[in-house]
């Protein structure tokens, strides 16, 4: 196995130590094989792997911490190639000797100054901060240095995962020859708020190619950021969660968006772009096939800050990218585009102020997840084509009741989970499978109705929660198999005309009543 390999495998190992408290005796190590190969020397605890050390934890105490570059174990001498700076939680000095060829991803190191041993031949440090050896990217920053700005040296070219994540304390950062911005990169910084800040505007660096996944994810103080004309890839969730931005321009050479890039981003109020991929229509992102299309546009992202209560999709929109409505604040009323044959997986996700739903007349299936965590959606208007609801589409919806239309013939696995004011489910005469976990932890639901004879249901698709009790109504004929609930949920199955209902109870009192007085009456006349 290769040092990087073995490095990677060891990782795991590393998260358990950390996570699982920083002091970790002896006997609790010896105790569990999963840790057979842990090697203790002092405060140093190590991974043997293929010959080599990587350090898991430090336990110790001290201000300043010098890894050993070899430990002595039963009268061999290790080298010690790899180490995970999420060991270091307190504030150390940390000093690197010449034999580390790897460092892990430490996005919770607490560091306050790194040194890098001279004759290193992979890495380097300048200011207490990690480099590559050639000083072209930023490797480690020391998130407790005690500064809350980071100047890069002119060399710098990139910015490698993790280097300044959870780094709550840094407000500023300038860099002049960047290319690259490595994922996770800034990840929960809260309190950046300018990076290349000039002439009152955030800026990703001129020259910038790619912003990567999570680069500035949870970065919620950082306001409205210009994007170069050299950006070309801004990768998945690379700007979650970044509260502070209004307004975001699409620049001419960016040619890929992830989605759930701006996912959370809920006080973006419009996008501007049009370039040969992306345009903006009324602040709405959208993505062309090609550069002259002129429909199957894709809509990519819905700004979420839009004071917009209602919002009809253009019938020009095909497709709907994941995430497309996502955190919205004010949209009440969403309407379908003609042109869509599904709503499609994760594309309304989210959304509080969300109430109703249209579907298009040419809509087949709600897609997985396609409408989940809308905790105040309580319509949806529904069209005649519609045959299947998906996995966990209405997961976490606000109904209180549902009246599924008949042409449904399939209904996924968890479709209505955690639809905790759901009261009433009507399901259809056309259902032909009914899957596991369809109403688990609605823990409002009173009563399910079928309303056909011929649904298959799965174990547990009636299964809701232990101790709740519901009403199954079921037409002559159906039967419900025993493992259709088998998690503690009280089904009282109720044969529809073997029992009076409640307005048939009411009709019966009515025409006694009536029967009453006309022999009240006919009393009279004698």
């Amino acid at each position: 196995m290769s040092v990087a390999k073995g490095f990677a495998v060891v990782c795991i190992l590393a998260s358990i130590l950390v996570l699982s408290g920083s002091i970790i005796s002896d006997e609790s190590i010896a105790e569990d094989s999963i840790f057979e190969n842990v090697v203790i020397d002092g405060d140093f605890y190590y991974v043997l792997e293929d010959g080599y050390l990587t350090l898991l934890n430090y336990t110790g105490s001290d201000h300043e911490v010098h890894i050993p570059s070899t430990v002595v174990k039963d009268d061999i001498t290790y080298p010690v190639y790899g180490v995970h700076l999420s060991s270091f939680q307190n504030g150390e000095s940390v000093f690197i000797p010449d034999t580390i060829l790897g460092v892990d991803e430490a996005a919770w190191c607490n560091i306050g100054y790194i040194e890098v041993d001279e004759n290193n031949l992979l890495y380097e440090s300048e200011g207490g901060v990690m480099y590559t050896k050639d000083m072209t990217s930023v490797v480690r920053y020391p998130c407790n240095t005690g500064d809350n700005y980071y100047y890069a040296p002119l060399s710098v070219r990139s910015i490698e995962p993790g280097a300044f994540a959870q780094c709550s304390d840094l407000e500023e950062v300038f860099f002049i020859s960047l290319i690259s911005i490595g994922e996770n990169a800034f990840m929960n910084d809260s309190n950046l708020k300018y990076v290349n800040y000039m002439n009152g505007v955030n800026n990703i660096p001129n020259g910038t190619v790619i912003v990567d996944d999570y680069a500035f994810m949870g970065c919620t103080s950082l306001e409205n950021i210009s994007f170069p004309e050299s950006l070309r890839i801004i990768g998945s969730s690379a700007f979650e969660d970044c509260i502070g931005f209004t307004e975001l321009k699409i620049t001419e050479g960016l040619m890929s968006i992830s989605d759930s890039a701006f996912n959370g981003c809920k006080n973006i109020v419009r996008f501007t772009a049009d370039n040969l991929k992306f345009f903006a229509d009324d602040g709405v992102l959208f993505h062309r096939s090609s550069s002259d299309s002129t429909s199957n546009f894709t809509l990519y992202h819905y700004p979420a800050g839009s004071s917009r209560e209602k919002y009809t999709i253009p019938s020009t929109v095909s497709d709907l990218e994941a995430y497309a409505f996502n955190s919205t604040q004010h949209l009440k009323e969403l309407k379908l585009s003609t042109s869509l044959t599904s709503l499609p997986e994760l594309s309304v996700v989210d959304c509080p102020s969300l109430e109703k739903v249209t579907l298009s007349a040419n809509i087949l299936s709600i897609d997985t997840m396609a409408l989940c965590r809308c905790d105040n959606l309580q319509e949806i208007e529904w069209n005649s084509k519609i045959s299947i609801i998906g996995d966990l589409a209405l997961f976490a919806t606000g109904f209180k009741e549902l009246v599924i239309p008949d042409s449904v013939e399939i209904i996924g696995y968890g479709a209505f989970l955690a639809c905790k004011n759901l009261e009433r489910v009507t399901l259809p005469e056309g259902l032909e499978l009914l899957q596991e976990s369809a109403f688990s932890v609605c823990n409002s639901l009173k009563e399910i109705e079928f309303t056909g004879t011929t649904a298959m249901l799965e174990g547990n698709s009636l299964s809701v929660n232990e101790g709740q009790e519901v009403d199954v109504l079921i037409p002559k004929g159906m039967t419900l198999s025993d493992d259709a609930s088998t998690e503690g949920t009280i089904l009282n199955i109720i044969v529809k005309g073997e029992r009076p209902y409640p307005y048939e109870n009411f009709i019966g009192v009515a025409i006694c009543i009536l029967v009453l007085i006309g022999i009240m009456r006919l009393f009279r006349e004698v």
